[in-house]
């Protein structure tokens, strides 16, 4: 018997006391020997991605489903997430999603995906438009469009807010109604106007009834009788 075939003799007897020791070793020598992989693979580049490559064709199953089950901790899934927003924030990032999105959608196949999602949406969309979140959106962004200014320290919630404290009409103290219909629908309105400068800020709206947002004049002009 050669010395080979002994020693392989010895391992297949003793396979797990050896690869209890191996273990052992590994443990307190880690620091030292994942230093020493490092070093090896960035000398080897090439050879390293062959070993790789030759170990995942090997066992292909067995590496997708050790990817899937890491990617599947929370942990790991928050981790992702947080980098992904990072990755997107840049700005290069940016201009390349947004050219191949635009593309994407001037495509045939872009264009059916898009219909057949608006389709399978309308039912939430009809239903959203119903709400009055939706409706301080729309408010909020046409009177934003209207100034002529981009910076604005109105939002979504808190026109919503507004409108839901706003009881009575702070012009003639009648009760108002949530519709916005006339004559005493709750209305936003812009206290000097924007057609003469007004900003569309928290210091310059207000809701009042219906009929007195359409009896103020366009110009403001019935604030100087406040003045005086």
């Amino acid at each position: 018997m050669t010395n080979a075939e002994r020693q392989k003799r010895y391992r297949d007897k003793n396979r797990e006391a050896i690869n209890k020791r191996h273990r052992e070793w590994y443990q307190r020598n880690k620091e030292k020997v994942l230093a020493k992989n490092k070093e090896y693979y960035e000398q080897n580049p090439e050879k390293r991605k062959q070993t790789c490559d030759k170990y995942y064709n090997t066992h292909k199953d067995k590496c997708l489903k050790a990817g899937q089950d890491y990617r599947s901790k929370s942990e790991v899934k928050e981790k992702r997430r947080l980098v992904a927003i990072e990755y997107r924030k840049k700005p290069e990032v940016k201009e390349r999603i947004k050219t191949e999105r635009k593309k994407y959608l001037q495509s045939e196949k872009g264009k059916l995906k898009l219909r057949e999602y608006s389709q399978n949406r309308k039912p939430y969309f009809d239903e959203y438009r119903k709400t009055e979140n939706r409706k301080a959106t729309v408010i909020n962004y046409s009177h934003k469009r209207r100034s002529f200014v981009k910076d604005t320290d109105i939002t979504t919630a808190w026109l919503k807010d507004l409108k839901q404290n706003a009881t009575d009409c702070p012009l003639c103290d009648i009760p108002m109604e949530t519709h916005g219909k006339y004559p005493n629908g709750k209305q936003l309105d812009h206290i000097l106007p924007l057609n003469v400068g007004g900003e569309h800020k928290m210091n310059n709206v207000r809701y009042i009834c219906a009929k007195c947002n359409i009896q103020r004049p366009k110009d403001g002009s019935d604030l100087l009788k406040l003045v005086i």
